[in-house]
């Protein structure tokens, strides 16, 4: 799973008008919790998650890339982006447990 947290450390409120991810192939608007259009008050933090399949051969690193956007009535729109790196690994099969 992957989590977005926002925060507003400006002095205006702000409207959180978009949130992209690379890897879900645009906007996260009603991808897991996710929701954009919401009101982010001054210091006022905004966070949500969703899940997403990483697949590639062990080992293989996935750089997954999050964009958050705000705009206000008194400010140009801010736009911030985010990197996560992932490494795939094999699945772990419990039937070969071996607790000896």
């Amino acid at each position: 799973a992957y989590g977005i947290r926002v925060v507003n450390t400006g002095n205006t409120d702000l409207v959180l008008s978009a949130l992209d991810d690379d890897r879900v192939g645009g906007s996260l608007n009603g991808v897991g919790d996710c929701v954009t259009g919401g009101t982010l008050a001054v210091g006022a933090s905004y966070s949500c998650s969703y899940t997403q399949a990483v697949s590639g051969v062990d080992g293989d690193t996935v750089v997954n890339t999050a964009t958050v956007t705000a705009t206000g009535t008194t400010v140009a729109a801010a736009t911030t982006t985010a990197k996560a790196t992932t490494t795939t690994g094999a699945a772990i099969d419990g039937s070969h447990y071996d607790d000896g």
